[in-house]
């Protein structure tokens, strides 16, 4: 729903890609949220980059992506090593 506002505002304002692109990346869910919230926060953001609408910004949404997702590998691999996080194999799954 909300990538599909973002199509709307960059199909109707011309200069809507130089400021959309800041906008976004700086709304991505902080590290600390839950997944759910950076599912659906990068869903959008994915759904924006394969529209047509986004062609014009989405090598540097695909780029806010990438740096999003290290800031969290890093954060978890971190919460890993210090113990913070118990390691356990999903439902019915066996390690």
């Amino acid at each position: 729903m909300l990538a599909l506002h973002h199509r709307q505002v960059l199909a109707l304002v011309p200069m809507a890609p130089t400021r959309l692109l800041p906008v976004l990346a700086a709304g991505l869910p902080y590290k600390s949220r839950d997944r759910d919230a950076h599912c659906l926060a990068l869903r959008g953001v994915f759904a924006l980059a394969a529209s047509p609408a986004g062609a014009t910004i989405r090598d540097g949404l695909l780029a806010a992506i990438v740096d999003h997702l290290l800031e969290l590998d890093v954060e978890i691999r971190w919460q890993v090593r210090s113990g913070r996080i118990k390691q356990h194999s999903p439902e019915g799954v066996k390690p």
